[in-house]
């Protein structure tokens, strides 16, 4: 991110450098789990045969993340004001660009209708952060079996599922104002991975 775009640009007019700062995050919850399933030896069911070859010495694994989405910095993709030295141009902001989130959509990620571009010779009166990214919700699981031959050798199975639910993780929406595509989001993360892995203890 330009130095331009997070830095005062007008030292007459601190109001609108009066924002949340690029680090805020209102909900950054992580919950991880480990559960062993109460079947075999030592557990609270011990089950033999068939039965206990299928269900015994299992364990869960898990991790959720839940995060809010980071502040963005709007400017516009003409700098009518490069010829006094500032990097990037803010865009002048004339309603609250926040959109409920059933509005909310990868085309219109928040309201593109509340910026205009500033013309010459003017500084643009948006704030610094004035727009916040789409939130993170993630979820990874392992499955996970162990078969003991001895007291020094195991066998170790693992089934780890990344992104679980298959939720896509929305990159950034465009915040230039006049380019493109200005409030669409088209980049996302991973989809739902899966890996299989087979160790061996000794």
């Amino acid at each position: 991110k330009s130095m331009q775009a997070i830095t005062y640009l007008n030292v007459s007019d601190n109001k609108p450098e009066r924002v949340i700062s690029d680090l805020d995050r209102p909900i950054r919850n992580t919950v991880m789990v480990n559960y062993e399933l109460p079947f075999g030896s030592g557990k609270a069911f011990n089950p033999t045969g068939v039965v206990g070859a299928i269900v015994r010495d299992w364990e869960l694994s898990g991790v959720v993340t839940l995060q809010s989405g980071i502040p963005l910095a709007v400017t516009q993709v003409t700098n009518f004001n490069s010829f006094a030295g500032f990097g990037t141009q803010r865009p002048n902001r004339i309603a609250d660009p926040t959109l409920p989130a059933s509005q909310q959509s990868t085309g219109q990620f928040f309201n593109t209708a509340a910026f205009t571009v500033a013309p010459q010779f003017t500084l643009g009166n948006s704030s610094r952060n004035p727009v916040r990214g789409p939130h993170y919700h993630n979820a990874d699981l392992a499955i996970i079996r162990r078969v003991v031959f001895d007291e020094s050798k195991s066998l170790q199975l693992r089934a780890e599922f990344f992104n679980l639910t298959n939720t896509p993780p929305l990159g950034a929406p465009n915040v230039v104002v006049g380019a493109a595509g200005f409030g669409s989001i088209i980049s996302a993360g991973d989809p739902r991975v899966i890996q299989l892995g087979l160790k061996f203890e000794f």
